[in-house]
């Protein structure tokens, strides 16, 4: 009995002194959570969403490229990565020829890219406001840092018009602080005009104050015409079971797909019943296409229908919403009574943007490529009036976030490592 309990007080003593001495080494060392003030956490935040550039010169010197090989049916490429000049997971990029492009940061800043020599360079146009500082101190209290890390710039597109004229749109959230939530906001700054400054287009309503949706405000943006872009606007994850309104037809603006004109300053709704139409294109044919990603399977490629309704919260053709049957819809596996996909994905291939080769040059020419990141691959489609006749997926190990054409040649983004990639198709 004594012995017993001996043996009990000399474990009770032995914890101690391990858990004093990791304590005493822990604040010694400064690991966390010991040694850190809430302005390091504010600091690590506020970089997610507004990174620290003040090491990068207004002319950045050139990087190193490496290449990876891939085969599609059809020929052998490789993809040539630039080294990633920011870890941004979201932002922009828009080609404007085969060796340079558009660089639209997470935090709202636009740099020149040159794809030939790696250099980048911070142009006079105006960073973006979107409020991220102030949203970073808010997550931070209410410990909320994977919205911040999902906050900020989209989308952009280059639209050209008919005078000559160059107008660069993009799509990012932003923070009202004054009711501490977020919106989706199209900006328009016009590159032809001297002087000219960022303008509002759009934004969204209601104001969002739920936090769990932010990866999903879809904000993939098509050129529609001289003076006009496509919007596509996701639910922000409040998908019908929890506040319906917000998804319903005419109760606000999310799941929904809308046509803005910045010239004549108007917006009007093209199509509803999306969950997060992520990425949106104008073909050359005149056909809309987004896709979309479904609850737990049930990604899908749709064309897009003036007035049309898509399905979503009450039908999908995926099945599962995490671990349960998805509430609203009556008959699984099913879309009847509302449009149709082109083609839908189950396992979920996440997919986030899309793109035309318009190029008669290459074996590719009038295909359609989507990046999928969930499945790391693109896939390659032939599309028809009837629908889609031919499916290749290509396996590239990469989640792409923006996959973009032009000139004979495809530019990618990766989400995880923020390199920039590239490789030829004629």
């Amino acid at each position: 009995m004594l012995s017993s309990k001996i043996l009990k007080l000399t474990f009770i003593i032995s914890i101690s002194v391990m858990v004093y001495a990791f304590g005493a080494a822990s604040v010694k060392l400064s690991i966390f959570p010991f040694g850190y003030q809430v302005g390091s956490w504010v600091k690590w935040a506020k970089n997610q969403i507004v990174p620290d550039r003040s090491s990068v010169p207004s002319d950045a010197s050139a990087q190193d490229t490496y290449s990876e090989n891939f085969s599609s049916l059809l020929f052998d490429f490789d993809i040539e990565w630039l080294a990633a000049d920011f870890d941004d997971s979201y932002g922009a990029i828009v080609p404007l020829s085969r060796t340079s492009l558009l660089y639209v940061s997470q935090a709202g800043e636009v740099y020149n890219k040159d794809i030939g020599t790696g250099a980048l360079e911070k142009l006079s146009i105006p960073s973006l406001t979107l409020n991220s500082e102030p949203f970073v101190l808010f997550t931070l209290t209410n410990n909320l840092t994977s919205a911040a890390a999902a906050f900020g710039i989209k989308d952009a597109v280059l639209v050209k018009g008919a005078n000559l004229s160059e107008t660069l749109v993009v799509s990012g959230t932003y923070f009202d602080q004054s009711k501490n939530c977020v919106i989706l906001k199209v900006f328009a700054y016009n590159l032809t005009e001297d002087g000219s400054d960022w303008r509002t287009i759009y934004q969204s309503t209601p104001c969002i104050d739920k936090f769990d949706g932010m990866p999903s405000w879809g904000a993939g943006l098509a050129i529609a015409g001289d003076t006009s872009v496509f919007l596509s606007v996701g639910d922000v994850l409040h998908d019908g079971v929890n506040h319906r309104d917000l998804i319903s037809e005419d109760g606000s603006d999310y799941g929904k797909v809308f046509l803005i004109d910045f010239v004549d300053n108007t917006v009007s709704r093209h199509s509803t019943g999306h969950r997060n139409p992520q990425g949106i294109i104008n073909t050359k044919s005149g056909n809309v296409l987004a896709v979309e990603h479904g609850p737990e399977g049930g990604d899908e490629l749709n064309r897009i229908h003036q007035g049309k309704h898509y399905g979503w919260p009450v039908r999908t053709f995926g099945v599962n919403y995490g671990d349960w049957v998805w509430p609203l819809n009556e008959m699984n596996g099913s879309h009847d009574g509302y449009e149709q996909p082109l083609m839908s994905w189950t396992p979920a291939i996440g997919p986030s943007d899309l793109t035309e080769i318009t190029s008669q040059d290459s074996p590719w020419k009038n295909d359609i490529i989507i990046s999928g990141m969930r499945a790391q691959s693109l896939f390659r489609l032939k599309l028809n009036d009837n629908g889609i006749n031919f499916i290749e997926k290509i396996e590239i190990g990469r989640r792409i976030r923006k996959i973009e054409f032009l000139e004979g040649r495809v530019f990618l983004k990766d989400q995880i490592t923020g390199e920039i990639g590239f490789f030829d198709v004629n």
